[in-house]
């Protein structure tokens, strides 16, 4: 059974907690029932200008934070046949067209099910429609009209559309960045799939060749990813085992994100090591990403969602000491659909080996940083379309929407949590350095 506050879903995890509510309404639930927000009566607004059918478009970035959606995407349309350059988008601005799925969520007030199906939605139909959209005008516009018609979307603070207009922003600039990948037929598919398979078999696969292999079927491996049930770990590495290593996992991760957003976390991650360690008063190294092992288990004992009496959240990194090279096999082993962890091998304090161990499988991390394995175990639940287990979940989002900062954490977050993120998100306020992309 679970306790949460009826008002958002907040878990309510033990006594000290519970005090601090007082007053508030709480909801008991059952195995297998979630939270989800009440119903709201949404206004409508008259006169808007009728929308054409729009043609469905394909999300190119999923949350792993959220279940995705498999049904065609809507972008929208204003009733032009192209784009005009120098339109911008005013409170008259017709909104987007939305899919089912996302029409009826706002329809029911859970816009938090969906919320990055809705941002990448609507990213499409402004960026279709208004190639020349930017201004601070516009968002606060595309902001106001959104809460009008779905309140459901309304957040803390005096401006209740701000974080909507946020993650629409940051989802618009990487829509921009994103290159274009198209989908090839199924005889072309099948064709570059028996070369790849033919060049990973070599003695001394060409990682050139894997790499542009991997991009000419970008677009279609990933939709098989997302055609397979959650946490199939297994069937992706048996289609694509160039994926059991890490240096293939962050290629495509790069091209999923597009590579200066990859360049944006490399540059935050500094900030991010820097920020926590202040916030735990932590004796760092002077090199803060040598210390990203303490920085994450700080991370998740402040977050930690508390199994009960005595029980504590189970750590996303494992790290084994002096473990003989013959039974490394052994520790990596883990059963069918186990969700995706980091497991460290080391020897006198120095990291001999990382592996992303997942669903009876793992994938090496080339490279004995800590940085390393972290952004590989990252990379792993975007790339894979995986949604965050429970267990990791909190450190998890604290990873998504301070590091990775494409959209926010939206799943259960506990009380630890929200007050963590919101401390964080202060310091790095302070620590943060500006990114100049190249």
């Amino acid at each position: 059974m679970t306790v949460v506050l009826e008002s958002d879903g907040t878990e309510v995890e033990d006594d000290a907690i519970l005090d601090a509510v007082k007053g508030e309404v709480l909801l008991l639930l059952q195995e297998g029932e979630c939270w989800t927000p009440r119903a709201v009566t949404l206004k409508v607004e008259t006169g808007q200008p009728p929308l054409q059918e729009p043609a469905p478009v394909q999300p190119r970035t999923p949350s792993p934070a959220v279940a995705s959606d498999h049904e065609p995407v809507s972008s929208g349309s204003i009733g032009t046949s192209s784009p005009v350059s120098g339109r911008r988008v005013t409170m008259g601005t017709p909104l987007p067209l939305f899919s089912s799925r996302v029409s009826r969520c706002l329809t029911e007030g859970q816009s938090k099910i969906v919320w990055s199906l809705l941002v990448n939605e609507a990213a499409g139909y402004y960026l279709e429609n208004f190639p020349d959209i930017g201004s601070r005008q516009e968002y606060t516009a595309i902001g106001r009209k959104m809460l009008a018609q779905y309140p459901c979307i309304r957040t803390e603070g005096n401006e209740g559309w701000l974080t909507y207009t946020t993650c629409q922003k940051r989802a618009l600039v990487r829509e921009g960045e994103l290159e274009a990948f198209t989908s090839l037929s199924e005889e072309e598919y099948i064709g570059h799939m028996e070369e790849l398979k033919a060049e990973w078999e070599k003695p001394n696969p060409s990682e050139v060749h894997v790499k542009a292999l991997l991009r000419e079927t970008f677009t279609n491996n990933q939709a098989f990813i997302k055609g397979l049930p959650d946490g199939q770990v297994a069937s992706v590495l048996e289609k694509l085992p160039c994926y059991r290593e890490s240096t293939y996992v962050m290629a495509d991760f790069k091209r999923l994100i597009s590579e200066r957003q990859y360049g944006r976390i490399v540059h935050t991650l500094p900030t991010f090591c820097a920020a926590v360690g202040k916030l735990g008063n932590l004796d760092l190294s002077e090199n803060l990403e040598e210390s990203l092992l303490s920085i994450i288990q700080f991370v998740e004992e402040q977050t930690r969602i508390d199994r009960g009496r005595g029980k504590k959240t189970e750590s996303v990194i494992q790290v084994k000491e002096d473990v003989p090279d013959d039974e490394v096999e052994k520790e990596l082993r883990c059963g069918k659909l186990a969700p995706p962890r980091l497991v460290i091998f080391k020897s006198e304090g120095c990291i001999k080996g990382q592996y992303v161990v997942a669903d009876g499988t793992y994938i090496n991390v080339n490279s004995c940083s800590e940085k390393a394995g972290v952004l590989l175990l990252v990379a792993v639940y975007y790339i894979l379309d995986l949604e965050y287990p429970r267990v990791y979940s909190q450190l998890l989002g604290i990873l998504q929407t301070h590091l990775v900062d494409i959209q926010p954490y939206t799943g259960i977050k506990s009380v630890r949590y929200r007050k963590f993120s919101t401390d964080l998100t202060k310091q790095m306020s302070e620590e943060a350095v500006i990114y100049y992309p190249e």
